[in-house]
């Protein structure tokens, strides 16, 4: 998946220090010198972090020694199951590396387990993360006190629930959703981010008093039954 040797030159390409894919990455500074140094074999997900956080930078790798700046390209990923929590960790991992909008078309924060929702804000904490929803009218589900909702009619939303973020496409196919797929490329990203100011820019926002009513109702609701 990654190699030692990919990392260090990896590092070296974009002018990061070891500190700085740590910072970027989540994983610990040791866990980095560690395995750049051959010393020990680090878990998957590891890698997969640290793989993540370098192509976020604009690298690309290939095979098991090669590394060069990316260029254009699509990259797609399908997940099934808790593809949820992969679509979270996945936005945490990207505001990580520095990406600060999060746009968020047409899904319902109930899509989401508490849990998830809960990493989500603790990451956010202490941030300048732009995140904004578009939900459909009347949809009351406001998962965060910030006034970051806004309302459309359920034709503007579309059939596909979308996130863009960070030259990144997360869409949610099935109704309800049952897979995840993120595409990683810049210019499709780009379009659906100018689909959504388009959207955000003509919406309809709650008023103080219906975004505390949402929030409250969304807190207060039993998840056990909801599950």
């Amino acid at each position: 998946m990654l190699t030692a040797q990919q990392v260090r030159a990896a590092r070296a390409l974009i002018n990061w220090s070891q500190k700085e894919l740590a910072q970027k990455s989540g994983i610990s500074l040791n866990a980095i010198n560690n395995f750049e140094r051959e010393i020990v074999a680090p878990r998957q997900d590891t890698l997969l972090a640290l793989r993540r956080t370098l192509e976020e930078a604009g690298l690309e790798f290939i095979g098991d020694s090669g590394v060069n700046k990316a260029r254009d390209q699509l990259r797609m990923e399908q997940h099934d199951g808790n593809f949820m929590k992969v679509l979270i960790d996945d936005m945490i991992l990207v505001a990580r590396s520095g990406i600060k909008t999060f746009w968020l078309h047409g899904i319902d924060p109930t899509e989401f387990a508490p849990e998830s929702l809960e990493k989500w804000w603790q990451a956010k904490q202490g941030t300048d993360i732009d995140e904004r929803v578009l939900l459909s009218y009347g949809n009351f589900n406001f998962a965060s006190r910030d006034p970051i909702y806004r309302w459309v009619s359920r034709e503007m939303l579309g059939e596909v629930p979308f996130v863009a973020y960070g030259g990144n496409l997360a869409i949610l196919l099935g109704n309800p959703a049952t897979r995840l797929v993120i595409m990683r490329s810049r210019p499709i990203a780009k379009t659906f981010e100018d689909q959504f100011i388009i959207h955000w820019s003509g919406a309809k926002e709650p008023s103080p008093e219906q975004h505390m009513r949402g929030w409250e109702e969304f807190h207060n609701r039993d998840w056990s039954e909801a599950a």
